[in-house]
């Protein structure tokens, strides 16, 4: 239920609303909602801005192989924040993106490949790793 209720206020841009129902769904272990929860933090939309807990719930549902936070953690890692620069609480860690976007291009994640691509032809952060060939 609590999941329901999170989706809807954030889907409706209702994010003082979304933050309650979110928090107890991802506290209950719901992907989706900690996926959510992660960006209202993320974004301070609904609460105060704060990059760790928005590092810690995406973490969580990442974990558990939910690939839209997934994503959202190997670009703020990519990135050091966002596409447009840094942000507080972030920093450039290019062999957390690589892991993040090697397993996932591995599964087949597009997204995923395409960023790996990028990353090897700019040789970031892979230290000497070259890429392995497909089965193609």
């Amino acid at each position: 239920m609590a999941v329901s209720v999170c989706n809807t206020h954030y889907k409706n841009a209702e994010w003082q609303l979304a933050a309650a129902p979110c928090q107890k769904a991802s506290e209950s272990g719901d992907h989706v909602a900690q996926t959510i929860l992660g960006e209202l933090y993320d974004s301070g939309d609904g609460v105060t801005q704060d990059s760790s807990k928005a590092a810690h719930w995406w973490g969580l549902a990442s974990n558990a192989g939910h690939q839209p936070a997934r994503n959202l953690l190997a670009m703020k890692h990519y990135y050091g924040g966002t596409v447009f620069g840094p942000e507080p609480g972030w920093k450039k860690d290019y062999a957390k993106a690589y892991k993040i976007w090697h397993e996932d291009a591995v599964r087949g994640v597009a997204t995923s490949q395409f960023m790996l691509g990028v990353m090897y032809k700019n040789g970031e952060g892979l230290n000497g790793i070259t890429p392995s060939r497909g089965r193609g």
